[in-house]
């Protein structure tokens, strides 16, 4: 059986796209989790012919299971993750088991977020940084110079451990926090700067660049966090803001190494130039995959395993379309009840789709990171303000009811 391993997914987006999708190609799938909710939840993974349990961090035994899969008769066509930190890890199982069609050092280079920066520390692309590691010094001064900034754990994803520091003892004090959760990891400490935000999703190969979509960003700093809640596509961006992005986004690709493979990086238009937030060597979760399909007719994640499988890609557009996402988050926490208000939301102008994530009697937190945002609504418009405004009247149709934890 053609076979296509997936390490590691979450239970929707990207990652759970990915496994439908490989479905739909015709190839047997199989997860390798280390996720036990998923395994007791298995049922609910139709489109997974196989779930495997594995500690996705000792590659020795993820070698063996998929040796033992070989040994079964499955043809393994390919291996791939969708989900961070583990793109690295499917690359060099794709080596060795002779299937991997994406720059395997590139990846690492952007999956590791020091390495990343110091990819690109004798660049302007990248904001004023020092790495803090647990055995070097540094002053008051030095820290003081570089506020107000951002202090962030290197694995840090979807804004976890991620904090804007204004003032050294805002700093000392996450600093110890770093410290006393990741005793033995660096911490990133870097400039804040003001400015709008974009994501932009990117293909190479053979290295050459291709920008599918740019995206701005919506942010919103709730319990001290940088919650994203908002995506609008750009569909016709000024010339000469498309060719300062391009020729930054080229330029950063090439000095991480990446020469095939696939990537999206989140930047800031910033005094008139671009400077990298961040880079996974992933397309982004959540509904952008959905999002871009709005807006171009482009299944990006498709496209992804297909350059992964070494076929043919199709990124032309076929069409353009104002979309935009917005997302919920919460203002109080406990034991989700119910929701109301889907139908209603689906019947607004341009609605497209309207996603809930949490289920009745599921935990809901504050927003913390962006796994906290618990809906969105994909909708369409004529304009991009009236695509905005369509998913944001539609949203508010939504009521979570939830009760305290005792």
């Amino acid at each position: 059986m053609k076979t296509i391993v997936f390490i590691g997914a979450l239970k929707s987006g990207s990652s759970r796209e990915a496994i439908g999708i490989a479905q739909d190609l015709g190839y047997f799938t199989v997860l390798i989790t280390d996720n036990q909710k998923q395994i007791k939840q298995r049922v609910e993974y139709q489109d997974v012919h196989l779930m495997l349990f594995c500690d996705l961090s000792d590659i020795n035994k993820l070698k063996t299971m998929i040796q033992e899969l070989k040994l079964k008769a499955f043809e393994i066509k390919g291996i791939m993750s969708f989900v961070d930190s583990h793109v690295h890890t499917a690359c060099l199982l794709g080596n060795i088991f002779k299937v991997n069609n994406f720059t395997t050092n590139g990846v690492y280079n952007i999956e590791n977020k020091l390495l990343s920066r110091e990819c690109l520390k004798n660049t302007d692309y990248v904001p004023q940084y020092k790495i803090i590691s647990p055995s070097l010094e540094y002053s008051k001064a030095e820290v003081v110079s570089f506020l107000p900034a951002i202090i962030k754990s290197p694995c840090s994803t979807g804004s976890k451990d991620v904090y804007k520091v204004t003032n050294y003892q805002e700093f000392t004090d996450h600093l110890r926090q770093f410290q006393k959760k990741y005793p033995k990891q660096s911490v990133l400490l870097e400039k804040y700067l003001p400015g709008k935000q974009y994501l932009i999703e990117v293909f190479v190969i053979k290295g050459q660049v291709h920008i599918i979509a740019i995206v701005e960003q919506e942010i919103e700093y709730l319990s001290k966090h940088f919650i994203v809640t908002g995506y609008s596509i750009l569909i016709n961006p000024e010339a000469s803001f498309y060719y300062k992005l391009t020729k930054t986004v080229k330029n950063i690709i090439y000095l991480h190494g990446l020469y095939h493979g696939n990537c999206h990086l989140e930047m800031r238009y910033f005094e008139d130039n671009f400077k990298l937030i961040e880079i996974n060597p992933r397309i982004s979760g959540g509904g952008m995959n959905q999002l871009i399909y709005a807006a171009f007719g482009i299944n990006l994640v498709k496209e992804i395993i297909k350059l992964s499988l070494k076929q043919d890609v199709d990124l032309k557009p076929k069409f353009n379309k104002e979309a935009f996402i917005q997302y919920t988050t919460l203002k109080h926490e406990g034991i989700l009840e119910k929701v109301t208000g889907k139908r209603r939301a689906l019947r607004k102008n341009g609605v497209l789709k309207v996603y809930l994530k949490p289920r009745k009697g599921n935990l809901v937190y504050l927003p913390k990171s962006l796994g906290h945002r618990y809906a969105y609504v994909l909708a369409t418009g004529k304009t991009q303000n009236e695509a905005r405004m369509n998913a944001k009247q539609a949203i508010k149709e939504l009521a979570f009811k939830i009760r305290k934890k005792k």
